[in-house]
């Protein structure tokens, strides 16, 4: 996963103009900011990313077992996280914000729940996105409160993510 979070962050990066305009017309937002905003983004996926690449690792203790055991972490992915874009931070925590490279990162499939006042926004950065992840990694829904609601229920997702 560390190298789909960082083929996500360039993707982005190569659709930054596409990605500021339709965000900035959605949003009413500036280019300044969502700008900064992006940055940001792309700064949180390669960041997860290396987290990532540095899951699994074998620990030498100071104080190892008398057999020399080592001691090796390991991250066990949940299962599927639900993430709910933001609409103040369409970006840093938006579609693919710091909740969605969080997960990925942790090795959780994502659905992510689009903001209702941002669903072209949505729709780009879930089209850039799946240009590296594939769909039983990364899903984007659409909806109103009975789409959250089922959502959470859903018995399938282990953990819901949001910022707000």
């Amino acid at each position: 996963m560390s190298h789909a979070l960082h083929d996500v962050a360039d993707a982005l990066d190569a659709a930054r103009d596409p990605v500021l305009k339709v965000t900035a017309a959605e949003t009413g937002l500036t280019g300044a900011r969502l700008a900064a905003e992006l940055d940001r983004t792309t700064g949180q996926l390669r960041l997860l990313g290396e987290a990532a690449a540095g899951a699994r690792q074998l620990i030498r203790s100071p104080r190892a077992a008398p057999d020399g055991a080592d001691i090796t972490r390991v991250q066990v992915p949940i299962g599927p996280v639900a993430v709910f874009a933001a609409p103040n931070f369409p970006l840093t925590f938006g579609v693919l914000g710091g909740d969605t490279a969080s997960a990925l990162a942790a090795g959780c499939p994502v659905v992510v729940k689009a903001h209702p006042a941002q669903p072209e926004t949505a729709d780009l950065l879930a089209g850039i996105a799946a240009t590296v992840l594939t769909p039983d990694t990364f899903r984007l829904v659409h909806g109103g409160p009975d789409a959250s609601l089922a959502l959470v229920r859903d018995p399938a997702i282990r953990a819901v993510a949001f910022t707000g």
